[in-house]
């Protein structure tokens, strides 16, 4: 018995019937399925073709590129099933991640089923997330809090860098500015994982005027943002490109612990947007990247230590990362070749989730398998 089974596909100008042709390729009977493709195709539809076709739990959120094997592409389908035998799922959604009263609603309902089950350390949650919505940072550690210990990974979906919609789908239907919350009871081993290859340089910075609920930076240093982030990595403003913000990311130190703010964008006033939490008063450091395909190995290999053999799993990875990748060819198929070594699939997002935390710029996932 397979415990997991990946469907891959290029998308053809009949997408139903590619999906079909996906729905063939995973389990008879799956406990739940991971499946990811670009927004452009998350329309009404592909939604309804999803609701017909799987009878379980299903995660599944646009994104700017999926991960599969050896490879990143912007123009397939991928995903994962996992056998119903080794897999009982649950999905909480919130359809307005900015309504309080529906977050606490969540919450609620999460901790009552985590409750109800007796095995808790069998479960495993996967949070995927509009990630237009600039409020991930708050949903995701407020349903942390809720799931009391109960591990959580996720992503926050995507688009190819236009921010014009990137949606969440929920039976039979695609929604913006929603989240899903999937708690799942598995009885396969499994190690959630978090890979990051920054850390702070010296250049130090302080946020002197910010937007919060826009995670937009006005002010560094009493200086226009743009024009002051510019200068510390040796650049003009005009000059600077998506490889840069890539390459020099934003890292907030907390009690020791490296939190990265990839800067998302810039505007025409000299302002920089984020993708994570910032505030005015934060003192920042100028983040500069380790050999990013060493750490990758590095830290899958920790991971695969505690196994006896490891069967797949699901990877988010942040787009900046790949757009790092994107100016490195050597280090990028030596990336994807250890995901196609440890069997991962996922999608490129605007930001990921590990044990409660948003954070950016990192890889974070779960691998499935036997442990020692």
């Amino acid at each position: 018995m397979d415990a997991l089974k990946i469907a891959y596909l290029n998308i053809s100008e009949d997408i139903s019937a590619d999906l079909i042709s996906v729905r063939e390729q995973l389990h008879k009977k799956p406990g739940v399925v991971f499946l990811f493709l670009p927004s452009n195709k998350c329309q009404e539809d592909v939604a309804t073709s999803l609701f017909n076709l799987f009878n379980c739990p299903v995660g599944c959120c646009s994104s700017a590129s999926s991960i599969y094997l050896n490879q990143s592409s912007d123009s397939n389908i991928v995903a994962l099933s996992i056998d119903a035998k080794l897999c009982k799922g649950h999905t909480i959604f919130i359809s307005n991640m900015k309504e309080m009263d529906e977050i606490e609603d969540a919450c609620t309902k999460v901790t009552s089923l985590v409750n109800s089950i007796k095995e808790k350390q069998s479960l495993l949650s996967v949070f995927l997330a509009d990630g237009l919505s600039q409020v991930e940072d708050m949903v995701i550690h407020f349903l942390s809090n809720a799931l009391s210990g109960v591990p959580v990974i996720g992503g926050s979906s995507s688009d190819d860098l236009t921010f014009v919609s990137a949606p969440v789908y929920y039976e039979g239907e695609f929604h913006e500015n929603a989240a899903t919350l999937l708690l799942l009871e598995m009885s396969v081993d499994f190690e959630v994982f978090k890979i990051q290859n920054f850390y702070p340089t010296n250049k130090r910075l302080v946020i002197t005027k910010a937007d919060e609920g826009k995670r937009t930076i006005y002010e560094i240093n009493g200086e226009p943002a743009l024009q002051k982030y510019a200068e510390l990595v040796g650049k003009k403003p005009d000059e600077l490109v998506h490889a840069d913000f890539a390459e020099h990311p934003l890292a907030l130190c907390i009690s020791g612990e490296i939190f990265i703010r990839s800067v998302e964008r810039s505007s025409q006033n000299m302002a920089i947007m984020v993708y994570g939490h910032i505030y005015e008063g934060a003192v920042l450091r100028i983040a500069q990247s380790d050999d990013l395909s060493e750490s990758t190995l590095k830290s899958l290999n920790q991971i695969r230590s505690g196994f006896q053999e490891v069967y797949g799993g699901l990877a988010f990875e942040c787009i900046l990362r790949k757009e790092e990748l994107l100016t490195k060819p050597k280090e990028m198929q030596e990336v994807y070749e250890y995901y196609r070594q440890y069997n991962l699939i996922g999608c490129h997002t605007y930001g990921e989730q590990f044990l409660g935390h948003h954070v950016n710029q990192s890889v974070t996932g779960v691998l499935f398998g036997r442990k020692k």
